[in-house]
């Protein structure tokens, strides 16, 4: 008997150590104007999720996707939006109706791309090369905030494409 309530007490604090992991995992990095968010899935807000497209209705199980987000043309939606992250916390990046292909923002990635000898300010000179040696097409980069550790995302910018995310740090 004994035995037995110390099994199930073990398979339930298992259970919800399993289940609060894949509730914190990252979910999506997406690119929101000038920058990368690590999304987790936790963050995503579900209030409006019918709306969004059936591929981001639900993260990947295996690894965190890449997405943009939807540029909103007019002022008084992007005030809306700035208010509603400052007072709230709730960025667009944690909406998912507002997802779009990475690939649909190409443009938006090539202008914000930023050269990538400014990460030696940051960084260590000797890191960045290295770095640089080791991913050749990478010509500029992005930050990618996220909760715990910044990091940058190295970009191609003559193809507008995502090379890999780097453990160098965007800012001080």
């Amino acid at each position: 008997m004994d035995l037995t309530v110390i099994i199930l007490l073990q398979v339930a604090a298992l259970s919800y150590g399993v289940y609060s992991i894949e509730q914190g995992r990252p979910a999506w990095i997406v690119q929101n104007g000038n920058r990368f968010e690590l999304v987790r899935k936790n963050e995503i807000v579900k209030e409006h999720i019918t709306q969004a497209k059936l591929e981001y209705q639900a993260p990947s199980w295996l690894k965190p996707q890449f997405v943009a987000i939807n540029a909103v043309n007019s002022v008084e939606e992007r005030n809306k939006n700035l208010f509603e992250a400052v007072t709230t916390g709730i960025s667009n990046a944690m909406r998912p109706e507002r997802y779009q292909s990475v690939d649909m923002s190409r443009a938006q990635l090539r202008e914000n791309a930023q050269n990538i000898e400014i990460l030696k300010q940051f960084n260590e000179p000797q890191e960045v090369e290295k770095i640089i040696n080791a991913y050749p097409d990478a010509d500029a980069w992005l930050p990618l905030s996220s909760t715990s550790v910044d990091m940058t995302v190295l970009i191609n910018k003559e193809k507008g494409e995502v090379v890999k995310i780097s453990d160098l740090r965007p800012w001080k």
